[in-house]
């Protein structure tokens, strides 16, 4: 998987946020960090979702 695929999976995990969402992580995360409850989770949950992604067959990671 390149990186064009790994960047889709990732917009995919993130591109139904809203701008409440965004100001809300801004708001809560400083507080409760990865404990931070968010959609049907916590954030720790999305983390682990985005760790599983591959990084670049090259070795370098796609999301930097």
């Amino acid at each position: 998987m390149g990186c064009s695929e790994v960047q889709a999976d990732v917009y995919e995990l993130i591109s139904g946020w809203t701008k409440e969402d965004h100001d809300y992580l801004r708001a809560e995360v400083p507080r409760t960090a990865l404990q931070t409850p968010f959609r049907d989770g916590t954030l720790q949950d999305l983390a682990k979702q985005a760790r599983g992604l591959p990084c670049n067959p090259a070795g370098g990671c796609c999301l930097l």
